[in-house]
């Protein structure tokens, strides 16, 4: 694309109006991708879910590694290590709780998650 910064916002923004495009994250994390019904009308639906699902296993994933390297995590690193804002870090941490992956200590702005003791 040959265009300057704004032209090419521009350009992205009315894909997302059309909804052509979807937009995931914020900030300096924000990615788009094509959207479902562009994904359907190309008969390609296991394609779709297949990128719409592999953000949170990687999400998943990153929280653990850093949890095994620095013994445990705050809402704080989660949302910096994934690009995610306050809300989406707190569900995916407890998302993870829920699933035995994580543990939690403390409580409200205290709160940390270290890994499962098996």
């Amino acid at each position: 694309m040959q265009r300057g910064a704004p032209a090419a916002l521009a350009t992205l923004e009315g894909l997302i109006e059309r909804g052509l495009v979807e937009v995931r994250g914020h900030g300096r994390g924000r990615r788009y991708t094509l959207a479902a019904r562009v994904y359907v009308r190309q008969g390609r639906k296991v394609e779709y879910t297949r990128q719409a699902g592999f953000d949170r296993l990687q999400h998943e994933q990153l929280v653990l590694g850093f949890v095994r390297q620095h013994g445990k995590i705050r809402r704080s690193d989660a949302m910096e290590l994934c690009f995610l804002n306050g809300n989406q870090a707190s569900l995916l941490l407890r998302r993870m709780k829920e699933k035995r992956l994580l543990e939690a200590h403390g409580q409200r702005r205290w709160t940390y998650y270290t890994a499962v003791k098996d």
